[in-house]
């Protein structure tokens, strides 16, 4: 989606009836190639069809030259767009790596228990120093 919408940026998504969604709109959809497919795509609405009563959305990458290949029924839709944050993405996926479990949690549970145990030591040594005077 970029321009609009950088890669690694985390987007919130509201539900919208499919009936309410239009042209220009960018979705959040689960992708259908796969069964039990869980990978979410967001691209921007080029072209509303109806095929069977049911409808269904033309999508296109903003960086993307051609629209996608498949339409998008409404029942795979999310979501439409709301707004995103930038460069969030690649600190949830930092943070479920080994890499960034141990950065983000364990080294500054780590740092807590020594800073706590210096501070009881400091704090017991005081308090014998102030008994013996």
């Amino acid at each position: 989606m970029s321009p609009s919408i950088d890669a690694g940026a985390v987007v919130l998504v509201s539900d919208v009836p499919a009936d309410r969604i239009e042209r220009e709109d960018v979705i959040t959809y689960v992708e259908s190639e796969n069964a039990g497919s869980t990978t979410r795509v967001t691209h921007r609405v080029v072209d509303i069809e109806t095929a069977d009563d049911q409808l269904q959305f033309r999508t296109k990458g903003d960086a993307n030259d051609n629209p996608d290949e498949q339409l998008v029924a409404a029942s795979n839709v999310v979501g439409v767009v709301q707004f995103h944050v930038p460069l969030i993405g690649y600190l949830i996926a930092f943070a479920g790596s080994t890499t960034g479990l141990v950065t983000l949690v364990v080294v500054p549970a780590t740092l807590l228990v020594v800073s706590e145990m210096w501070s009881l030591y400091t704090d017991v040594t005081e308090s014998e120093e102030g008994e013996t005077s």
